[in-house]
């Protein structure tokens, strides 16, 4: 609205948004904001949607008069504008651009322009379903090459090989912008594809605002949307993925933003990103990527994340979710569910999240590292230059060694010994004596009848004893040719911890992927109850991080009790005690309770007889059910004192 006063208008005073009446076609418009140019005589309003090419317009104004002469259109003196009925103004939104049709690598690309819901106007390119039957005319010829957008020069920035099966719909910059004038672009695309008020927008706005604020403002940026889809109708998608592949980054190179789409895919579909710096990524499908340093953030949709050797930020969102890297310092967050987390090669920040999460580590087992407490959070370093490298490691729940399989040192051999002999995983304090006899030259065949005489089956049939093994070990029934083999082999004088020492080694269970290592079951754990049980309290860092190492030094689990007890701090809270008050003691720091029926006398008698020492006693309450059910969950995020 322009006013022809030779005044100048009050810039300062400006009418309330109610004050005008905007129509579209009929249909009203929500003012959202005014803006008067005293100088221009000029009064701007900003609507809450666009108005379409050719939509007739009406404008009107009704001056608050003395309900609110302050605030209206008035010019410096005071004198307020006259109230305007509806009026019919010009409409200059522009038409949407006709779309063109042409043949790009076999593919008859539609490419047009959209009006934005902010009134932008943006390109719009369809790739219908790419088929077999295409011809192809560049680059690799079991894919549709397309250029989603160029340079000035002309130059492809941002690119899609398209299977076949599969087409997409991408909107947004056809030429890079700067990074300063995005973050519009941006949030109103992940806005237009997650539920409004949400936890999923919350993050990926979250995520983009982030991105945009740590680049240049002048930096070169495209943004655009990309929605895939798959075709239906009994036409099976080929073998190949889908692939984005922006510009490596170089001077005066631009980076690209993408809202990734997937929810038009079958679950699990596998879309490669090569270079593009950050995606939101929604829908239920799997990324993986190779060059460039990548910022992904998923959604609630249970998703696969695992990019290449740059330095990523991964966000697994919500969901169940399978978030990791290959190489390179990377971040690494499950966020929300139950995720399994990595971080390759490289010195990597892991954060589980909320959740019951899993770390994925290359090495066979506990053995393969280094453990050490810094700031509350868990640092994992593989030995011997293994490719873990040092990773720092938050609210993680479990541990699972993919080197696991074929592990056949003493360590290996026996956690799979006890599985086939008990059905349950082995303890720490078995690990622990295996290793050490293993070092004092015991064989494994030695090592096999400890544990079996540990057992307690020594009552069965030689029959039931290999259906057993065979159960406990490979989860499945024994062939009937197979009970002949072995129960002949017993028959001849094979001793039983032999013949389960040979399935614990067989090429069938160590095939077999090895479970996850709970947190809880760890010796870090165990020294986090241990300074519980006996001292009531959190460990301080430099005394936990001195017994991890003497662990991991070969300094077994009851000799690490025993100089717990010997302690000078213990020495001040248990000193003078007999066994009696010992135990009764223990039961009161340990389990905040007093022992009931004959339960500490077991202790007492087993002290009174030498079978035991007070360290083994505080291992046994520091490992009990009892303890870790009083403690809860011991995850990598581990509180000092």
């Amino acid at each position: 609205m322009t006013y022809a006063d030779t005044g100048l208008l009050d810039a300062t005073h400006v009418p309330v948004a109610g004050d005008f009446t905007v129509t579209a076609s009929g249909r009203a418009v929500s003012v959202t904001a005014i803006a008067i140019d005293a100088a221009a005589h000029t009064v701007t309003l900003n609507l809450a949607s666009p108005v379409a090419d050719g939509a007739a317009v009406t404008v009107a104004y009704g001056d608050p008069g003395g309900a609110d002469d302050v605030n209206a259109i008035q010019d410096a003196a005071g004198n307020d504008a006259a109230s305007l009925g509806a009026t019919s103004v010009v409409n200059n939104t522009p038409a949407p651009t006709a779309p063109v049709q042409p043949t790009v690598d076999g593919v008859a690309v539609q490419v047009g322009t959209v009006v934005n819901s902010d009134g932008s106007v943006s390109q719009a390119l369809s790739i219908p379903i790419v088929t077999a039957g295409r011809v192809d005319q560049v680059g690799d010829n079991t894919v549709a090459d397309i250029p989603l957008a160029h340079g000035a020069d002309g130059s492809a920035l941002l690119t899609t090989q398209v299977p076949v099966g599969i087409g997409l719909q991408a909107t947004g910059s056809a030429q890079p912008k700067a990074a300063g004038d995005s973050l519009a672009d941006l949030i109103r695309e992940i806005q237009a594809h997650t539920a409004a008020g949400s936890h999923d927008q919350g993050m990926l706005t979250g995520g983009g605002s982030g991105f945009l604020g740590d680049l240049a403002s002048d930096a070169p940026l495209i943004v655009q949307t990309i929605v895939p889809i798959a075709a239906t109708g009994g036409m099976t998608p080929g073998p190949d993925h889908l692939a984005i592949n922006g510009t490596a980054a170089s001077a005066g190179s631009p980076a690209t933003a993408i809202v990734l789409d997937g929810r038009g895919l079958p679950a699990g579909t596998s879309i490669e990103l090569n270079n593009v710096e950050f995606v939101a990524l929604i829908g239920a499908v799997s990324v993986s990527g190779g060059a460039g340093e990548q910022n992904v953030w998923g959604d609630s949709a249970s998703q696969t994340i695992y990019l290449g050797p740059g330095d990523d930020v991964l966000h697994g969102g919500g969901g169940n979710d399978i978030v990791g890297s290959a190489g390179g310092n990377d971040q690494i967050f499950g966020d929300d569910g139950d995720d399994v987390v990595f971080g390759g090669a490289g010195n990597d920040t892991i954060d589980g999240g909320t959740g019951h999460d899993t770390l994925q580590l290359a090495g066979a087992n506990r053995s393969d590292y280094s453990m050490r407490v810094a700031g509350g959070k868990l640092v994992v370093t593989q030995l011997n230059g293994g490719p873990d490298g040092a990773d720092v490691v938050a609210n993680v729940e479990a541990l699972h060694f993919t080197g696991a399989t074929g592990d056949t040192s003493a360590y290996g051999t026996a956690g799979r010994l006890v599985q086939a002999l008990t059905g349950h995983p082995a303890g720490l304090e078995t690990l622990d004596a295996a290793t050490a006899a293993s070092g004092k030259g015991a064989s494994l065949s030695q090592i096999a009848r400890s544990l079996y005489g540990q057992s307690g089956d020594s009552g069965m049939s030689d029959a039931a004893f290999v259906q057993a093994l065979y159960q406990n070990a490979l989860h499945r029934t024994a062939g009937g040719d197979e009970t002949a083999f072995w129960t002949g082999k017993l028959d001849a004088g094979t001793h039983r911890a032999d013949v389960a020492l040979a399935v614990a080694d067989s090429a069938e269970m160590l095939a077999i992927a090895p479970a996850d290592t709970d947190f809880n079951a760890t010796d870090v754990a165990t020294l986090v109850r241990m300074y519980s049980a006996l001292f009531d309290r959190a460990p301080d860092e430099a005394g936990l991080n001195y017994w991890i190492g003497a662990h991991e030094n070969g300094m077994a689990m009851t000799g690490i009790a025993n100089a717990f007890v010997m302690s000078a701090e213990s020495s001040g809270q248990y000193s003078g005690m007999d066994d009696v008050r010992f135990v009764d003691t223990l039961y009161e720091s340990a389990l905040h309770r007093e022992p009931v029926g004959t339960e500490a006398q077991y202790w007492i008698d087993s002290l009174a007889g030498g079978r035991v020492d007070r360290g083994d006693v505080l291992l046994a309450f520091a490992d009990s059910a009892e303890k870790v059910a009083l403690i809860g969950t011991i995850s990598t995020s581990i509180p000092t004192q």
